[in-house]
Parts: structure tokens; C-alpha cells; sequence
């Protein structure tokens, strides 16, 4: 199938969107703000992205945890309680990973997992 484009408003949408993905055979699509997903396959296409990431790209093992709630549609706050860390930390952690994948929002970041994602499924 070809690239389609999505458009998508808020980062509850993600889960449909990594359902589809996950289900499909198609490439992985361009997607003008896509978010991420907390369950079920979609979450599961989000960890297998995240870890290959984290492998690729030097992350840490408590930037991983920050990542794969990043993932989700948790605050910065809300993160930081998860993790019993401070949201500062959680800020810090956050810049990390950004620049380490060269990426400047989450949107970009979540596009960059589930490539990952794709490209591990395909190997």
C-alpha cells in the first residue's frame, strides 16, 4: 500500500493508529500529530520501538521509563508521580531523550518509535 497521511488531534487518537499499523501490512504512514497508546497492540508496537530506540540511540535504562511514559498522554507531573521523581528530573530526562533522537516534540518522537517499530517487526 502507499503512504497515506493522517491527520490526528489529540494523543488519545494513537491507540487506533497503532492498532491499524500493527494489524496491517502497509508501511508505516506519514502522520501529522500522531500520539501513543497505553494498551493492547498498539502499546505493544510502542515498547518494541521504545526498546530499539533506547538500544540505538544510548538511552538509559531510567530514560527508558520516562520514555515509554512520554508515550503515553501523561503530563510531565503526572510522570513524575508515576516514577516518584520530580518533575524537574522528568523535564530533564525529557530533554535528554529529544536530544539524543534529534527530535524537538513528542509527536516527532512517537513518529520515531513506531518506525522503529516497523523496521524491527521487518528484520
Amino acid at each position: 500500500m502507499s503512504r497515506g497521511v493522517l491527520r490526528l488531534g489529540s494523543h488519545r487518537d494513537v491507540l487506533q493508529v497503532c492498532q491499524t499499523l500493527e494489524g496491517s501490512q502497509m508501511s508505516t504512514p506519514e502522520v501529522i500529530d500522531r500520539p501513543a497508546a497505553r494498551s493492547g497492540k498498539g502499546a505493544a508496537l510502542l515498547e518494541r520501538g521504545a526498546k530499539q530506540l533506547a538500544c540505538t540511540h544510548r538511552i538509559t535504562d531510567r530514560e527508558l521509563s520516562v520514555l515509554s511514559l512520554l508515550l503515553t498522554d501523561l503530563s510531565l507531573a503526572a510522570i513524575a508521580r508515576t516514577l516518584g521523581m520530580g518533575v524537574e528530573t522528568v523535564r530533564s530526562h525529557n530533554r535528554s531523550i529529544f536530544l539524543k533522537c534529534g527530535v524537538k516534540s513528542r509527536i516527532a518522537l512517537i513518529l520515531l518509535v513506531v518506525d522503529m517499530a516497523d523496521c524491527t517487526a521487518i528484520a
